[in-house]
Protein backbone atom coordinates (compact mmCIF):
# COMPACT_ATOMS: atom_id res chain seq x y z
CA UNK A 1 0.00 0.00 0.00
CA UNK A 2 1.10 3.71 -1.03
CA UNK A 3 0.23 6.52 0.74
CA UNK A 4 0.69 10.59 0.66
CA UNK A 5 2.71 11.73 3.96
CA UNK A 6 2.44 15.71 5.07
CA UNK A 7 5.67 16.26 7.39
CA UNK A 8 6.58 20.00 8.69
CA UNK A 9 9.48 20.80 7.20
CA UNK A 10 12.59 21.58 8.81
CA UNK A 11 12.54 25.01 8.09
CA UNK A 12 9.42 26.05 9.68
CA UNK A 13 11.57 27.90 12.24
CA UNK A 14 12.95 30.50 10.24
CA UNK A 15 9.95 30.41 7.56
CA UNK A 16 6.55 29.71 9.34
CA UNK A 17 5.01 26.65 8.79
CA UNK A 18 5.91 24.63 5.44
CA UNK A 19 5.47 21.26 4.95
CA UNK A 20 6.78 18.83 2.33
CA UNK A 21 5.67 15.52 0.78
CA UNK A 22 6.63 11.75 0.52
CA UNK A 23 5.11 9.30 -1.32
CA UNK A 24 5.26 6.26 1.23
CA UNK A 25 5.12 2.75 0.27
CA UNK A 26 4.25 0.20 3.40
CA UNK A 27 5.80 -3.31 3.26
CA UNK A 28 6.34 -6.59 5.48
CA UNK A 29 9.89 -7.87 6.55
CA UNK A 30 10.75 -10.08 9.07
CA UNK A 31 7.11 -9.78 10.40
CA UNK A 32 7.40 -5.74 10.83
CA UNK A 33 6.01 -2.98 8.59
CA UNK A 34 8.13 -1.29 7.07
CA UNK A 35 7.80 2.09 4.96
CA UNK A 36 9.94 3.26 2.09
CA UNK A 37 10.12 6.50 0.29
CA UNK A 38 9.14 5.91 -3.10
CA UNK A 39 9.32 9.85 -3.97
CA UNK A 40 9.67 13.84 -2.22
CA UNK A 41 7.34 16.08 -3.72
CA UNK A 42 9.17 18.60 -1.49
CA UNK A 43 6.47 21.62 -1.94
CA UNK A 44 3.56 19.98 -4.82
CA UNK A 45 0.65 18.39 -2.27
CA UNK A 46 0.15 16.07 -5.42
CA UNK A 47 2.36 13.54 -7.48
CA UNK A 48 0.43 15.01 -10.34
CA UNK A 49 1.68 18.62 -9.63
CA UNK A 50 5.54 17.25 -8.45
CA UNK A 51 4.98 15.48 -11.82
CA UNK A 52 4.00 18.36 -13.82
CA UNK A 53 6.67 20.94 -12.73
CA UNK A 54 9.19 18.66 -13.12
CA UNK A 55 8.64 18.22 -16.64
CA UNK A 56 8.47 21.63 -17.23
CA UNK A 57 11.45 22.05 -15.73
CA UNK A 58 13.03 19.63 -17.60
CA UNK A 59 11.84 20.78 -20.81
CA UNK A 60 13.35 24.34 -20.01
CA UNK A 61 16.96 22.97 -19.42
CA UNK A 62 16.26 20.98 -22.86
CA UNK A 63 15.76 24.14 -24.44
CA UNK A 64 18.72 26.02 -22.47
CA UNK A 65 21.12 22.91 -23.78
CA UNK A 66 19.84 23.09 -27.02
CA UNK A 67 20.78 26.63 -27.52
CA UNK A 68 24.07 25.78 -26.80
CA UNK A 69 25.36 28.65 -25.07
CA UNK A 70 24.89 30.25 -21.75
CA UNK A 71 23.15 33.35 -21.11
CA UNK A 72 24.64 36.01 -19.15
CA UNK A 73 23.70 39.01 -17.56
CA UNK A 74 25.56 42.05 -17.77
CA UNK A 75 28.74 41.65 -15.19
CA UNK A 76 29.01 38.23 -16.80
CA UNK A 77 29.36 39.38 -19.94
CA UNK A 78 32.50 41.63 -19.34
CA UNK A 79 34.59 38.87 -17.65
CA UNK A 80 33.31 36.78 -20.58
CA UNK A 81 34.84 38.91 -22.87
CA UNK A 82 37.82 38.95 -21.13
CA UNK A 83 38.53 35.20 -21.40
CA UNK A 84 40.57 34.00 -24.44
CA UNK A 85 39.01 31.27 -27.30
CA UNK A 86 40.25 28.84 -25.64
CA UNK A 87 39.13 29.46 -22.42
CA UNK A 88 35.73 30.34 -23.49
CA UNK A 89 35.66 26.37 -25.15
CA UNK A 90 36.28 25.21 -22.04
CA UNK A 91 33.69 27.06 -20.12
CA UNK A 92 30.86 26.45 -22.77
CA UNK A 93 32.36 23.07 -22.22
CA UNK A 94 31.72 22.94 -18.63
CA UNK A 95 28.52 24.35 -19.04
CA UNK A 96 27.22 22.06 -21.37
CA UNK A 97 27.86 19.44 -19.06
CA UNK A 98 26.23 20.62 -15.95
CA UNK A 99 23.17 21.47 -17.85
CA UNK A 100 23.30 18.15 -19.19
CA UNK A 101 23.74 16.45 -15.94
CA UNK A 102 20.39 18.25 -14.61
CA UNK A 103 18.28 16.96 -17.74
CA UNK A 104 19.47 13.61 -16.86
CA UNK A 105 18.12 14.13 -13.21
CA UNK A 106 14.85 15.69 -14.06
CA UNK A 107 14.47 12.68 -16.40
CA UNK A 108 15.94 10.61 -13.97
CA UNK A 109 12.92 12.02 -11.47
CA UNK A 110 10.05 12.30 -14.55
CA UNK A 111 10.58 8.36 -14.07
CA UNK A 112 10.28 7.90 -10.55
CA UNK A 113 7.18 10.15 -10.34
CA UNK A 114 5.33 8.28 -12.66
CA UNK A 115 6.56 5.14 -11.22
CA UNK A 116 5.08 6.41 -7.73
CA UNK A 117 2.34 7.66 -9.25
CA UNK A 118 1.21 4.13 -10.93
CA UNK A 119 2.52 2.54 -7.44
CA UNK A 120 -0.54 5.02 -5.78
CA UNK A 121 -3.34 4.83 -8.21
CA UNK A 122 -3.48 0.68 -7.75
CA UNK A 123 -4.13 1.68 -4.12
CA UNK A 124 -6.30 3.59 -1.46
CA UNK A 125 -3.79 7.07 -1.26
CA UNK A 126 -4.52 9.12 1.84
CA UNK A 127 -4.11 12.73 0.69
CA UNK A 128 -3.52 15.59 2.68
CA UNK A 129 -4.24 19.19 1.84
Amino acid sequence: MAFIRKRLSSVHRLYGERYSFQVIETYREAGKVKHRVLANLHGCDSIEKALQFTKEQLEDYRRILARGKPEFGWSETRSWLRLSEQEQEQEKSQWRECIASRVAWYEERVALLERALTVVSKNKVVRFS
